[in-house]
């Protein structure tokens, strides 16, 4: 190709940018981006924290009427201890419901398992007194509404824990 003098058209040099300074821009924004994430998971780790125990104590006040307090402890093979830091080696957790004057009312344990779409987690009663689960309620699930939801829709299924025998004898 020809202007109009006659003299060839040069592309003009294309300019590089330094692989340095791309990585290093590059450094800049995910740094940065790092520290925001760690920042805001910081942040909001207490009020996440805070906001499951107040979902867990409601879904033992769910499963266990008539209970107005609950208490936290651990069952491992060295005993029952209170709910207290960490968890002890082969520890459960488990909640012991009260009623206002103090009487056990119940007591509430956590249980999940593999559902179809992710891990369905349960809270189920049990009754000392009867030996006897007595009611079961959804913590948490991801299944798919109208097929995988009947855990907590179907209402045939929910009275089969109603005065589920579970004696040891």
């Amino acid at each position: 190709v020809m202007n109009s003098t006659s003299q060839p058209i040069r592309p003009a040099a294309a300019s590089t940018t330094p692989s340095a300074a791309m990585i290093r821009t590059l450094g800049i924004v995910a740094t940065i981006c790092g520290v925001l994430i760690v920042s805001a998971y910081e942040g909001t780790l207490d009020s996440v924290n805070a906001n499951k125990k107040i979902a867990l104590e409601r879904a033992v006040f769910k499963v266990v009427p008539g209970a107005a307090k609950v208490d936290e402890f651990w069952a491992s093979p060295a005993g029952v201890t209170p709910a207290k830091g960490a968890a002890p080696e082969g520890g459960i957790k488990f909640y012991v419901a009260r009623d206002a004057q103090g009487k056990t009312q119940g007591i509430a344990a956590e249980g999940a398992g593999k559902g179809y779409a992710d891990v369905v987690r349960i809270m189920y009663a049990y009754d000392p007194a009867r030996q006897a689960i007595t009611g079961i309620g959804v913590i948490s699930m991801r299944e798919t509404p109208g097929i995988g939801d009947k855990i907590y829709t179907d209402q045939a299924f929910l009275k089969n824990f109603a005065a589920l025998d579970v004696k040891l004898a």
